[in-house]
């Protein structure tokens, strides 16, 4: 599964043109998207292609999918496919969705993702001063929140940024009759979403009446692809990178991709895009891949998709 759109290139900011697809002598391409995700796109086609040159038979149907709005949630692209009975005939199994990119020789694998929470929290009252007390009584609210992830990452080095909770404040909106605090809320996949919708309330109770929240969006933890012994996919996959001497670094995504869709209906969904030794550049300027790792990649797709077509029915 891929997507074909990219942000914008922020021309000001490049050192070529980001649209151009320029190599340079070093078989460095610099283009918006080389990284995410043009490139996987383009390397699924051509293994496909090398399948059918090949003139291989598989146990399974391998179907591409080629999704619009993935930079802004998915929320009328696939997260509507999933849902349709078109989806539900294609009889799917497993999920190939988009990685990241790894500055080292190892690569990426995201098993599962935060969910992302645009929390507003409405501070009402009849005059200025009291709206801002209450301001000043979430904000505390979520800064104590914030020290106790941060507590919990600094005493256990097992654990990384993507496996907590993070609030960010975005924005304060003054309003005629109160003041509006936008939060941006990275929702741990094992958090419990009810729970923390109830925190959010306890703190605007604290504040005092008036004090309200909205949700611009608050999505259910999609859940995690389990990496263990009952999963053929993974086992699949897992033995597969170890056939071509990859080895894979197992995380949850920081952000958040269409893989989640797939796995709020069920559907194990693994992210993976055959990039390594790169500096990630993904949505910044000078964005690159270089030849050799594209093309390697392509071989990559090829052997991963092979393997994964040919897991028995269970």
């Amino acid at each position: 599964m891929g997507y074909a759109q990219c942000r914008f290139g922020l021309q000001l900011r490049w050192k070529r043109e980001p649209f151009a697809a320029e190599m340079d002598d070093e078989g460095n391409i610099f283009a918006r998207g080389t990284q995410d995700t043009k490139a996987v796109g383009v390397q699924y086609m051509e293994a496909v292609r090398w399948l059918r040159t090949a003139g291989l038979t598989l146990r399974r149907t391998v179907h591409i999918a080629f999704t619009p709005d993935e930079e802004i949630g998915g929320i009328d692209g696939m997260d509507k496919f999933v849902k349709t009975s078109h989806f539900f005939k294609l009889n799917v199994g497993f999920i190939l969705d988009e990685g990241i990119t790894s500055s080292d020789q190892n690569f990426v694998l995201f098993y599962g993702e935060r969910s992302l929470w645009t929390v507003h929290i409405h501070c009402a009252s009849p005059n200025r001063k009291s709206s801002t007390e209450k301001v000043q009584v979430i904000v505390d609210h979520f800064m104590r929140f914030r020290q106790e992830q941060k507590v919990k990452l600094d005493s256990n080095p097992q654990l990384t940024p993507r496996d907590l909770t993070s609030m960010t404040l975005k924005e304060v909106k003054d309003a005629e009759s109160e003041l509006v605090l936008v939060f941006d809320v990275r929702v741990s996949a094992t958090e419990d979403c009810s729970a923390l919708e109830d925190l959010f309330n306890s703190w605007c109770e604290s504040a005092g009446p008036g004090t309200y929240i909205s949700y611009e969006n608050k999505p259910t933890n999609s859940g995690l692809t389990h990496l263990d012994s009952c999963n053929p996919w993974w086992l699949t996959f897992r033995d597969e990178c170890r056939s071509m001497n990859i080895e894979l670094k197992p995380m949850i995504c920081p952000g958040i991709t269409d893989a989640r869709h797939y796995r709020k209906v069920g559907l194990p969904a693994l992210g993976f895009s055959p990039i390594n030794n790169t500096p990630c550049l993904v949505h910044e300027a000078d964005e690159f891949l270089n030849r050799k790792i594209f093309l390697d990649g392509i071989n990559i797709y090829f052997r991963l998709i092979s393997a994964l077509a040919n897991v028995p029915a269970h």
